[in-house]
């Protein structure tokens, strides 16, 4: 059972660090996990397990946190082609070197949104420091009652018992303290920047103030 929590939280630590960028047409950045994408609707869940859902004509674009576009824009169909990347690309994805150089774009930044569970981590410890301190002194009575020729099952089995539920809460502490102290990776675009973003009509020059 304790390998079953220390997994469970190595899952969530693993799903923790995972963050993708939708840019709203109306100039919004949220930040969280695409969980549906599609040509009518792109669903997001934040990082407090709030879900949101953009019709496709509101979102400009869509990143993962490579850098790597998700939800792609129309190909220019104007003389402005030649020399854009190719965002109808079949995969989804831009070509490796326009990635590179969109992920210049962003800063990183460590968020520890589930840092509340280090007083859980905190209180597991003790309850599973303080059971195996109490195993110690039943197996410790057990052992005197032995050898008096007294009944020392029931201390044994008191033991044993108490030693579990130690094993089990430190196991649990740990889980915690991995899942508090992983951060949360999310790109986030630079301010102060200028750039120019291919549009389905030519280019835009964006400016960031």
């Amino acid at each position: 059972m304790r390998w079953t929590v220390v997994i469970l939280g190595l899952l969530a630590a693993v799903s923790a660090v995972r963050a993708d960028i939708i840019y709203l047409n109306r100039g919004q950045v949220i930040s969280g996990t695409v969980t549906r994408l599609d040509s009518s609707l792109i669903e997001v869940t934040l990082s407090d397990g709030r879900s949101l859902q953009f019709a496709a004509e509101e979102v400009f674009q869509a990143t993962d946190d490579n850098g790597n576009l998700l939800y792609p824009l129309p190909q220019p169909a104007s003389g402005f082609s030649a020399g854009l990347p190719e965002l109808g690309h079949p995969s989804g994805r831009l070509p490796e070197a326009t990635a590179k150089a969109l992920s210049g774009l962003y800063r990183t930044r460590y968020r520890f949104p589930f840092w509340p569970l280090l007083g859980g981590a905190a209180l597991l410890g003790y309850v599973g420091f303080s059971q195996l301190h109490a195993s110690s002194d039943s197996y410790a009575k057990s052992v005197e009652r032995e050898e008096a020729g007294l009944n020392f099952a029931p201390w044994r089995d008191r033991s044993q018992k108490q030693r579990t539920w130690g094993q089990i809460s430190l196991a649990g502490a740990a889980a915690c303290l991995i899942v508090a102290l992983t951060p949360r990776i999310e790109k986030i675009p630079v301010d102060h920047s200028v750039r120019v973003v291919p549009a389905q009509n030519g280019l835009v020059l964006c400016v960031n103030f």
